[in-house]
């Protein structure tokens, strides 16, 4: 993220952001695809390409590779990518020509607001932090948002899909995510908080979409089972006017 963008001040779990008469966020988020017709109903053919998404350095946005065959992530206009071969999985900066998604949803942040937590947030508090923040900065329940959380990660369990989605149903082993569970990691989640977008932006029964770049120990992207936050990250949201 671009600190100069945005103004940092420290919040407690109770979310003290201070009265707030502002509008919620006046952005708009594009997608191509739902996660109904990828996920549940396996309509994972080729929509957008990722170069074609990219409409600026405020870029931000997650997704899944065409075919279920990987995990994308976007922050400040840079594209990260979980992509799998077989077995294999490779982690890495920038797309390559051609590289599509099946599912991408993004939004374009040009200012951002930043908020420090003052001490750690299990996995299990994640989304409740960022439905106070929603209710606290003004934003509707029935609006969605981009957020990107910057900062040391702990129980943190995530996923690169291998060309079947476990929520549409069993998985067989040849078609299992591939899955990495660390307690203790360095990066950026990045996603939408969306608890009205149930089959479109996030899974049903499920409140936020997010996916994460690890950058330590080892680099890794991929969608995001849970999470916990340690203090002293940040967690940036759209600016209001």
């Amino acid at each position: 993220m671009k600190p100069s963008l945005a103004v940092a001040f420290a919040v407690s779990v109770t979310l003290a952001l201070g009265a707030c008469s502002t509008p919620g966020w006046d952005g708009d988020i594009a997608s191509w695809g739902s996660m109904r017709e990828v996920m549940r109903e396996g309509r994972s053919e080729a929509r957008v390409t990722l170069v074609e998404a990219l409409r600026s350095p405020s870029t931000v946005g997650i997704g899944a590779m065409a075919g279920l065959r990987g995990e994308v992530a976007i922050v400040d206009g840079v594209v990260w990518v979980g992509r799998v071969d077989g077995a294999e999985l490779e982690c890495a900066r920038d797309a390559r020509p051609g590289d599509a998604a099946t599912l991408l949803i993004t939004a374009e942040v040009p200012v951002w607001r930043a908020l420090m937590l003052d001490h750690d947030i299990a996995a299990s508090a994640l989304d409740e932090l960022l439905a106070s923040i929603a209710e606290q900065a003004g934003f509707p329940r029935s609006q969605a948002w981009p957020c990107v959380i910057q900062g040391e990660l702990f129980d943190l369990e995530a996923h690169v899909l291998r060309g079947q989605c476990p929520f549409a149903g069993t998985v067989d082993a040849e078609h299992e995510p591939i899955r990495r569970s660390l307690a203790a990691a360095r990066g950026r989640i990045v996603g939408f908080y969306a608890p009205e977008a149930a089959g479109e932006l996030v899974h049903h029964g499920q409140a936020s979409h997010l996916h994460v770049v690890v950058e330590q120990p080892a680099l890794f992207v991929g969608h995001v089972d849970a999470v916990g936050v340690r203090a002293g990250a940040l967690i940036w949201i759209p600016a209001t006017r």
